[in-house]
C-alpha cells in the first residue's frame, strides 16, 4: 500500500525546497513582479533627480548704453538713421526646425538635453518602449493613430505613410502665420524666429542678412509658415514608461545626468515655411508696409492688386528666400523673388499628396511632461530711420475768377505764384519769413493769359516746379502765395488790383493734395488760385 507523507514533513519539504531555489527564478511570480516594480522605481528616482536646463529669465526689450558699440547717426539719402541699444530675453517652447531631413526628428526619440541645446537631437543609447501617436488631420480618411512597437525613424515613416495614405475627405487648410521683424544682429534673428541661428541649418539663413558687411542697410526677416497637422506622442505615465523593459540606472547613467537631462520630442508640426530676407535702403516701416500689402493685397484677399510704390519698395530691395516643406517644383519657383513667392504661396494653402509639408517646428518635454523652454538673449543696435527729406512737387492746377472785372470781356492776368520752402538750415516763420522763395508761376506786366470773368483758367501744359530735398517734419510748413492783377494797359496805377494772399500749411496737417489761396483785392476782385502739392 501506498504510504502518505505526514503534514509536518509535506511542509517541511516544501519549505526546504522553496529555499533552495528562491522566487526569483520563477517568471510572472510575485518576487519577480516585485523586482521589476523596485527597478522603475529606481529609474523614475534617478531621472527625476536630474536638474532641468538652467533657462535665463525673461527680459522685455530694455534700452542701454551704446558704449562706444552704436554707429555714428547719419544722413542717407531721404532719411535720418540712428541707432539705439537693446537687450532682450525671450523664452520658446517650440522651435524651428532648419534641417526637416534631420534622422533624430522623429515622435517619441528621448535625446540628450545638453545637445538639443545646441540645436542637435542626439539619441540616448538605450531601447525605448513602444510609442503611440497620432495626427491632427481632422478629416483623415482613416484612423490617425499610429503605433511603433519598436520605436525607429523608419518604424515611425512606415507608420506615418499608411496613415496618410488613406486620404483625406474635403479640403485641409493651412493654419497661416505671417511674420514681419526687423533684425539687427545674428543674436536678434535668433529671437526672432525662436531658435538659435548657430543652430545646424541656421548659419546660411543668418548669412543672408549679412551683418558682418559695413554697409548700412535696413534689415527685415519675413517668417511665413503653412501648418497642415501636428504629430503627437501619447504621453507615458512615469520616466521610465519611456524605456524598455528591464532597462536599469547603470544603462542610463551614460546618456543622462545633471546638466544633461534627458528630453523626449513630444510634438511635429509639419507644413510649409518660407524664412527670407530682405535688405534695402528703404526704412523699416517702408518695407514693412509694402510686404503687408503685398500678402494682403494678393494671399489673403486672393487679389492682385499691389500699388506701384510699394511694388517699387520691393523691387528696390534684396530678398533671399529659404523654403523648408511643400513641393520640390514649387520651392525652386519662389526663389525667383517676391512675385514668385506669392505664386508659391497661393499654390500651397492646404495639406495634399503634391504639398504634404515637411517638419518645420517641434516641442521637447522632459520625461515627467514638463514643457522644455529655451531662452535666447540678444544685444543689438537698433537703426531706427525717420524721412526727413522729401522732393516736393508743386502744380498750378488752375485760377478761377470768383469775382469782379471790368465788365469788358476777359480779363488779362498777370502776376506771381511763389512758394516759401523750408531748406536745411532755415524754417518757414510764417508766409513773409524763413526758408526761400521759389517761383511756380510768374506772368509779367505787359503779359497776361486770358480769364474769362466768372471763369476758369486751366494751363494746356503742365506748370509745375520740384524743388529737392525739402526738410520734412512736424515742425516744417511752406506757404504758398498769390499776387494778382488784371492788366487794364495803362500802367501799374490803372491796373485793377485782385489782392495777395498767402496759404500756409503745417506738415503735420499734410502738405500732398490741391489746396487753395483765395486773394481778395479792391471792389469785389477775386480769385481762387488752385496748387497741387505732391511729396
Amino acid at each position: 500500500m501506498r504510504k502518505t507523507p505526514s503534514l509536518a514533513l509535506t511542509c517541511l519539504f516544501c519549505l526546504s525546497f522553496a529555499g533552495c531555489i528562491g522566487g526569483s527564478n520563477i517568471p510572472g511570480g510575485p518576487d519577480d513582479d516585485g523586482d521589476d516594480t523596485e527597478q522603475t522605481d529606481s529609474v523614475d528616482q534617478y531621472i527625476e533627480s536630474i536638474d532641468d536646463l538652467d533657462v535665463a529669465p525673461a527680459q522685455e526689450k530694455t534700452e542701454i548704453d551704446c558704449g562706444g558699440v552704436c554707429p555714428a547717426d547719419e544722413q542717407t539719402g531721404d532719411f535720418y538713421c540712428s541707432y539705439t541699444r537693446y537687450t532682450e530675453t525671450a523664452q520658446f517652447e517650440e522651435f524651428v526646425s532648419f534641417q526637416p531631413n534631420s534622422a533624430t526628428l522623429w515622435p517619441g526619440v528621448v535625446v540628450q538635453g545638453d545637445d538639443a541645446e545646441n540645436g542637435l537631437l542626439t539619441p540616448v543609447g538605450v531601447d525605448l518602449a513602444p510609442v503611440t501617436f497620432s495626427l491632427s488631420l481632422e478629416n483623415i480618411a482613416a484612423s490617425p493613430v499610429g503605433e511603433m512597437p519598436d520605436p525607429s525613424l523608419s518604424a515611425f515613416r512606415d507608420a506615418r505613410n499608411a496613415i496618410l495614405a488613406q486620404g483625406v475627405t474635403g479640403a485641409t487648410p493651412a493654419a497661416l502665420d505671417f511674420e514681419i521683424v526687423q533684425v539687427n544682429s545674428e543674436s536678434q534673428l535668433s529671437v526672432a524666429l525662436g531658435a538659435n541661428v548657430n543652430w545646424p541649418g541656421g548659419p546660411d539663413i543668418a548669412a543672408s542678412f549679412s551683418f558682418d558687411s559695413s554697409s548700412k542697410k535696413t534689415k527685415i526677416l519675413v517668417n511665413f509658415t503653412q501648418a497642415y497637422y501636428t504629430v503627437d506622442v501619447d504621453t507615458p505615465n512615469s520616466p521610465s514608461d519611456f524605456f524598455a523593459a528591464g532597462t536599469t540606472v547603470d544603462d542610463l547613467e551614460p546618456w543622462m545626468g545633471n546638466g544633461n537631462p534627458p528630453l523626449y520630442v513630444q510634438s511635429i508640426t509639419y507644413g510649409r515655411r518660407v524664412i527670407f530676407s530682405v535688405q534695402s535702403d528703404h526704412s523699416a516701416s517702408e518695407i514693412k508696409a509694402a510686404l503687408e500689402a503685398s500678402y494682403n493685397g494678393v494671399v489673403a484677399s486672393g487679389g492682385g492688386n499691389v500699388s506701384t510704390s510699394h511694388k517699387q519698395v520691393l523691387e528696390e530691395s534684396t530678398i533671399r528666400a529659404f523654403v523648408l516643406g511643400g513641393s520640390g517644383e514649387d520651392a525652386t519657383g519662389a526663389i525667383q523673388g517676391f512675385d514668385g513667392l506669392i505664386e508659391y504661396i497661393q499654390k500651397g494653402g492646404s495639406y495634399s499628396q503634391d504639398s504634404p509639408g515637411a517638419p518645420i517646428a517641434y516641442k521637447l518635454a522632459y520625461l515627467d511632461n514638463a514643457v522644455t523652454k529655451m531662452a535666447f538673449t540678444t544685444d543689438y543696435a537698433e537703426r531706427s530711420c525717420e524721412k526727413n527729406l522729401s522732393d516736393v512737387r508743386f502744380d498750378l492746377t488752375n485760377i478761377k475768377n470768383v469775382s469782379g472785372g471790368d465788365g469788358v470781356g476777359d480779363l488779362e492776368l498777370y502776376g506771381q505764384i511763389v512758394v516759401r520752402v523750408p531748406t536745411a538750415s532755415s524754417r518757414v516763420e510764417d508766409c513773409n519769413t524763413g526758408g526761400e522763395l521759389v517761383w511756380l508761376w510768374l506772368m509779367q506786366d505787359g503779359s497776361h493769359i486770358p480769364l474769362p470773368e466768372h471763369g476758369t483758367y486751366t494751363p494746356s501744359s503742365p506748370v509745375y516746379i520740384q524743388v529737392d530735398d525739402v526738410p520734412i517734419d512736424d515742425n516744417q510748413r511752406i506757404c504758398i502765395i498769390a499776387d494778382m492783377w488784371e492788366d487794364d494797359g495803362s500802367g501799374t496805377g490803372g491796373d485793377d488790383d485782385f489782392g495777395i494772399a498767402g496759404l500756409l500749411l503745417e506738415y503735420e496737417d499734410g502738405w500732398g493734395g490741391e489746396h487753395h489761396v483765395l486773394t481778395h483785392g479792391t471792389g469785389e476782385n477775386s480769385l481762387d488760385v488752385g496748387v497741387k502739392v505732391s511729396l
